[in-house]
């Protein structure tokens, strides 16, 4: 919680209570970290509205914090650690537990994730197979707000004999889903809230000229009626993933995703990859919160029960686990996972082991201590 303030005090604090202030429409004046008149009056009138007088009269103290905070939406989100265990905790039974198809398991995910969605507002997922993908993907289409998701781990006698290592990543891919589904909700509740979103999904880019948000008309709705409060304390996660879409970085987007479709750079790009999509880093990054979570529920399946691996190992399981956790990461990019660990494989081993720094391997070889970064 920020410190308590002021008349006279002048920092960073008096600066996101101006902010505050403002969204609220308590405060008009400049955001210029000097509590002054204005902002005494200011949240001496929040106070008044909220029955704060008497308690921290023109004093923004944990009180005032406490019920401005409040009015704002908790952006981690699917991220918190609370939210994670949840999801965990059902989806471990999930996958420990015979279900009669393929359906029934994959509807049971639904709920899993869909409890945590509902959580924080978004409007529920539906998923569905999509024999297209390979196995253990998984892929969030905002248009009719659907994940689909790969169907050859969860017919029943692959999934009843899944090692712990694939449950976990397929949980993961779920949930990494699921964090779009939130993402493309707290962008649509972003554009509402600049007013520049209405109910026919017309919105107005950062140019002036408008557009149409090719997205499912429940969430639209949704987001038109619990628009975001335009604070940069809460929804900062929420600007990035717009610019990324929307504003700025909309064009080093595109540069990106098209790298991706070239292999033979794919992996070099890595770096540019994630910076130019923070969406996709976020949900790489709450991804590994699930998977470590998942370990804690198992027995076995870490970092160091894995084999070193090299270049010219084939037809090999743990290969194809290696493939899949580069993937995961955002390495591996556009080629088929086949368990033959080749030049690829090999490349984007190296590339993690340089952008994670990760030190003890030999260059390009998945030992002990890239297992480490791959399953911490």
């Amino acid at each position: 919680m920020p410190a308590t303030v002021n008349r006279g005090d002048k920092n960073a604090d008096v600066a996101l209570l101006q902010q505050l202030l403002r969204d609220l429409g308590y405060y008009g004046g400049k955001v210029d970290r000097d509590f002054g008149p204005i902002t005494e009056d200011a949240v001496q009138r929040y106070q008044g509205d909220h029955g704060l007088r008497g308690v921290e009269d023109g004093t923004c103290g944990p009180a005032t914090w406490r019920s401005l905070e409040g009015q704002f939406g908790d952006l981690e989100g699917l991220r918190s650690d609370a939210s994670v265990e949840r999801y965990v905790g059902a989806s471990y039974g999930i996958w420990h537990s015979s279900y009669s198809s393929p359906e029934d398991r994959l509807a049971a995910m639904e709920s899993a994730a869909n409890g945590e969605l509902s959580a924080v507002g978004v409007p529920h997922v539906a998923f569905a197979f999509d024999t297209a993908l390979a196995a253990g993907n998984a892929v969030f289409d905002h248009e009719i707000w659907t994940a689909q998701v790969a169907r050859e781990w969860f017919e029943t006698d692959v999934a009843e004999s899944l090692s712990e290592d694939n449950q976990r990543e397929i949980v993961d891919t779920v949930y990494h889903e699921a964090r779009h589904a939130e993402q493309w909700y707290n962008i649509l509740r972003l554009m509402a809230g600049l007013h520049s979103l209405q109910a026919d999904g017309q919105f107005q880019l950062p140019d002036g000229s408008w557009s149409t948000a090719v997205v499912d008309q429940r969430a639209i709705a949704a987001a038109v009626a619990d628009p975001m409060l335009q604070s940069t304390r809460t929804n900062g996660a929420a600007v990035d993933w717009y610019e990324s879409f929307f504003g700025s970085g909309s064009a080093n987007r595109d540069a990106v995703l098209g790298s991706i479709s070239d292999a033979d750079d794919t992996n070099d790009r890595h770096g540019e990859y994630r910076t130019g999509l923070p969406e996709e880093a976020d949900s790489w990054d709450t991804g590994g919160n699930v998977q470590r979570e998942y370990r804690q529920y198992g027995a076995g399946g870490g970092p160091h029960d894995q084999p070193t691996l090299r270049r010219g190992d084939d037809d090999n399981a743990h290969v194809v686990h290696l493939q899949q956790l580069l993937q995961l990461r955002g390495y591996y990019l556009g080629h088929q996972v086949d368990g033959d660990f080749g030049e690829h494989t090999e490349e984007a081993v190296r590339s993690l082991q340089q952008y994670a720094q990760v030190q003890g391997d030999e260059e390009g070889v998945a030992g002990p201590a890239t297992w480490e970064e791959l399953l911490p």
